[in-house]
């Protein structure tokens, strides 16, 4: 009997050692949870920064789009004018609307410079925010494996407590019945005595059980509230990942603009050569073929799509012009072969940088999707997004 009460003395003090390590853990485990909320409001502080920044350069992009419309609108004007008309018109106009192109064309480049520096501004932040996302996601599982080791623990502190009280009352059973083998009828004074020392010890027991019962309601409060903090840490993550797939449509708008950057540049060749195609116009007013060609020209400007296809074809028919022209004799045609042949080789190097932004593009995306799947455990979108960035670098290659 002394051994056996010994024993569940010695269990009873290793319960009470593993309740006070579990709390230990438990408060630092808070800590670190607190540590990691403050990282994250840091986080979401500097992505509405960026989103603030992503507005204002959609206000620009929409400036752009209502110049072209109005650019647009003018060519189609004018080409529904009769020919003398045109003629005195654009003899009036020409340098004052060359002034302004070349203003608007300097205000744009100045935009795209802007741009560019705050687009390598804005992927040096991503950068950095998606190293910080990263060490708090690998933080946060720390956190919640350690947290569930916890639970596990105090569940078996739970079940060696109530095995603990089992015994004793599986004791005071044996106990019993060892009194009454060993004294048969008792008189009324041993019966007494005895009853003395069940109580006084049943009292003891019953103090020890209550005591520890009180620990672990207090530890399952804990153990709750952590929880609640683990809820809300996995919300701040949820919310990055949210904030983070913004950023990336803000990345794609920002490449839209480079591309629009591009066709400026593209327009302002074409605007070099209608001003060429003037300057003979006005010197052969009395042919009206060169009026119409002037037409022909701003129609497919306005019309033609930069593709690849479209430049070699302009560069083969130049060619062809300018060479007929020149066995023949006819400048006119020589010319004409010559502005054609610019223009093609313009429309190639226009489409082939817009299939190298493209494949970057494409590049940039999968690697973003790619990490995301990553976070989530998504094996079979990992592979997709492999399978596109490779795609999208082959794309990059064969167009640089």
């Amino acid at each position: 009997m002394v051994n056996k009460k010994q024993k569940l003395q010695e269990q009873i003090a290793r319960l009470q050692n593993e309740i006070e390590e579990l709390q230990l853990e438990r408060e630092e485990s808070k800590k670190n949870v607190l540590h990691f909320m403050e990282e994250a409001e840091s986080a979401r502080q500097a992505l509405q920064k960026t989103q603030h920044v992503l507005d204002e350069l959609t206000h620009i992009q929409g400036q752009n789009d209502e110049r072209r419309v109005i650019i647009a609108g003018l060519a189609v004007k004018l080409c529904a004018l009769p020919p003398d008309h045109v003629d005195r018109l654009l003899s009036d106009q020409k340098d004052e609307q060359v002034d302004r192109l070349t203003t608007q064309l300097n205000e744009a480049v100045d935009q795209a410079a802007s741009l560019q520096v705050e687009r390598d501004n804005l992927c040096k932040e991503l950068d950095q925010q998606r190293q910080e996302h990263e060490a708090t996601r690998r933080a946060l599982q720390v956190e919640q494996d350690r947290a569930e080791v916890l639970e596990k623990r105090w569940e078996d502190s739970e079940s060696g407590l109530e095995q603990a009280e089992s015994r004793v009352q599986s004791l005071e059973r044996e106990v019993e019945r060892w009194r009454e083998k060993s004294y048969g009828v008792s008189s009324p004074t041993t019966t007494t005595l005895a009853a003395a020392v069940v109580n006084d010890d049943s009292a003891k027991l019953q103090e020890l059980e209550d005591r520890y019962r009180s620990r672990f309601a207090d530890l399952e409060i804990k153990l709750n509230a952590g929880e609640k903090d683990r809820a809300a840490l996995q919300e701040k993550h949820d919310q990055l990942e949210a904030e983070l797939t913004e950023y990336q449509t803000f990345h794609d708008q920002q490449k839209e603009l480079e591309q629009a950057r591009i066709r400026e540049n593209h327009i302002n060749g074409i605007n070099k050569t209608l001003r060429e195609e003037l300057r003979k116009s006005q010197q052969n007013q009395d042919d009206v073929i060169n009026m119409q060609y002037l037409k022909n020209v701003i129609l497919k400007f306005l019309e033609r799509k930069q593709t690849r296809t479209n430049a070699n074809w302009n560069k083969g028919m130049g060619k062809a012009k300018e060479t007929a022209g020149n066995m023949f004799g006819n400048e006119r045609m020589e010319a004409e072969g010559q502005s054609q042949n610019a223009g093609g080789q313009a429309e190639g190097a226009a489409a082939k940088a817009q299939d190298y932004l493209s494949g970057m593009a494409t590049q940039m995306k999968a690697k973003v999707t790619g990490a995301m799947d990553t976070l989530s455990g998504n094996q079979t979108g990992q592979a997709q997004s492999k399978a596109e960035e490779m795609k999208g670098a082959a794309k990059k290659k064969w167009n640089e």
